[in-house]
């Protein structure tokens, strides 16, 4: 399938996906007791994602209608690796928690995309971005803003 076609369909289901994320912000209040309530969050990023998928849709069409590149099946691979990875990452963090399978989930993404990169340490590299960044944000939500961690 072209690849500009793929765009404009993926741009269509975010669309779609961001009123549904802001539906559900306006049913939980975006405001209570003149704060932010637990539906503002949602409404923003709900329509951020509609915003920006009328803002591809517009310009994949302006641009150049319904034509488009064919894919390579590596970048097809490469891409279900990522999605497959994310998948275990949801059910793998029930099991063993969000900080391992936070690890594992970056190591699996960054060996996915190890095809296209000729680089003989991404490997290292790789792993101790998925280590740092993984501290660094149990650090920011667990110590620094004091989120309760489960």
């Amino acid at each position: 399938m072209p690849t500009m076609i793929i765009d404009k369909l993926f741009a269509l289901l975010l669309l779609c996906l961001g009123f549904y994320i802001s539906w559900q912000g306006v049913g939980y209040g975006h405001i209570v007791n003149n704060v932010p309530g637990p539906g503002f969050f949602p409404i923003i990023v709900g329509g951020m994602l509609v915003v920006s998928s009328v803002s591809v849709i517009y310009q994949s069409l302006k641009k150049d209608g319904f034509k488009g590149v064919k894919l390579e099946v590596k970048e097809v691979l490469q891409v279900i690796a990522v999605v497959s990875s994310l998948a275990l990452f949801i059910v793998l963090s029930q099991f063993v928690g969000m900080l391992i399978s936070s690890i594992v989930y970056m190591l699996l993404c960054g060996f996915s995309i190890r095809l296209s990169v000729k680089d003989k340490s991404f490997n290292w590299k790789i792993l101790i971005l998925s280590l740092v960044v993984t501290y660094a944000c149990y650090l920011i939500f667990s110590k620094l803003l004091r989120v309760p961690l489960i």
